[in-house]
This record gives C-alpha cells, sequence and structure tokens, in this order.
C-alpha cells in the first residue's frame, strides 16, 4: 500500500484505520511509505486499531512509514485485542508499534531501525515471545507493569526467560534484508545465498 491519510479523518492511519472491526486479519502485506496528517491528531502513519474488535497483522512488513509530527506508534493500537506474528517492523519515522490501551500478543516478529521504539507499551498489556528489537533509535522496547517478554533480543536488556541483549547480525540492513547471517547462507529470492560467515 502507498497511501495518505490528510484532512478530515484527523490523521488516524495513513493506510488503514479501523474502529470496532471484529475480526480483522490483515495477512502477508506489505504497508510502506503511508503518511498520516491531520489537525487534531497524527496517530498510525501505517494503521490505527482501535475499538473492541481482534485483529490479526500475519506474516507482514510494515516500513518507512511516518506522520507529520511525532506519534506514539506507525502501527498504532488504541484498544482491542492484537496478535502480531511473523511481522517484520522497520525503519518507521517514530516507533514501530504504540499501544494506547488494548492487549498485544507478539511472536516471532522483528522490529529494527524505527526512528523511534521498536515497540512502545504505553499503556496496554503486551506478551511478547522470540522476537528481535535492535537497532531503534530509543530503545528496543518501553515496558510497563503489563508487558512480558520472553526468549527475545532486544538492545535494552529486558528481564525475563530466555532473554538475550546481543547484535543479531542482519544480512544486510542497508537492502532490508533482516535474515540474520549464517555460515551455511539462506534460501533468498529463489535461490541459495551465501551469508557472510557468523
Amino acid at each position: 500500500t502507498n497511501n495518505a491519510s490528510l484532512g478530515y479523518c484527523y490523521g488516524y492511519g495513513g493506510a488503514l484505520y479501523a474502529n470496532n472491526v471484529n475480526p480483522l486479519r490483515i495477512a502477508g502485506c506489505t504497508q510502506t511509505c503511508n503518511y498520516s496528517s491531520g489537525t487534531l491528531a497524527r496517530q498510525g502513519g501505517a494503521d490505527y486499531v482501535t475499538g473492541a474488535g481482534n485483529t490479526w497483522l500475519l506474516s507482514s512488513s510494515v516500513h518507512a512509514n511516518g506522520v507529520s509530527t511525532n506519534s506514539p506508534g506507525d502501527f498504532y493500537i488504541a484498544a482491542g485485542n492484537v496478535w502480531l506474528t511473523n511481522d517484520l517492523f522497520v525503519a518507521n519515522w517514530d516507533n514501530g508499534v504504540g499501544l494506547g490501551g488494548g492487549a498485544v500478543a507478539v511472536v516471532n516478529c522483528t522490529f529494527a531501525n524505527n526512528s523511534g521504539w521498536g515497540l512502545a507499551s504505553g499503556t496496554g498489556a503486551v506478551t511478547v515471545q522470540n522476537a528481535i528489537l535492535w537497532s531503534n533509535t530509543l530503545g528496543g522496547i518501553s515496558t510497563n507493569a503489563a508487558t512480558s517478554v520472553t526468549y527475545s533480543d532486544c538492545q535494552n536488556p529486558i528481564a525475563g526467560t530466555g532473554n538475550i541483549s546481543a547484535d543479531p547480525l542482519f544480512v544486510s540492513v542497508a537492502t532490508r534484508d533482516y535474515h540474520e547471517k549464517s555460515a551455511g547462507g539462506s534460501w533468498h529470492g529463489g535461490a541459495w545465498a551465501s551469508d557472510d560467515s557468523t
């Protein structure tokens, strides 16, 4: 998607504004270069999710989105239940994901090179498992009392079972290849590619 949210939409969600949508399932999407601007609020450069619905973002990429001024998140959750699974949040102009409320479960996601936090917990309840939160301007994750992080690699050390804070050795940030390097290489672009040795 490549959209803009301007004028009377009040700047909620450059690509998607979802209020009480139940269920909402976004799968296999790339949301890039979306922009949110408005006179009252500027939240969710890519998506703004609110209401009592259930939302799933699956195997998707959210990158290079932004707002006209500081935003709590380029994928912003104001309320509802949200599941983020196998997603990539990179190079967004603000926090990769921001929470103003609701409950979020994050599994197998990467948050990298965002111009804020990778994941800003705000006042929402967050459970993170098996994630990489690395090289974000403010840090990997901002936590609150309702945040649980396990088996994850975070640039700012986070207490929790199995957590580490070590460079994940991405293949190439410049070309947005966020696979981890390995001596054996990886399947990439329909062929086996050799990575630098780890």
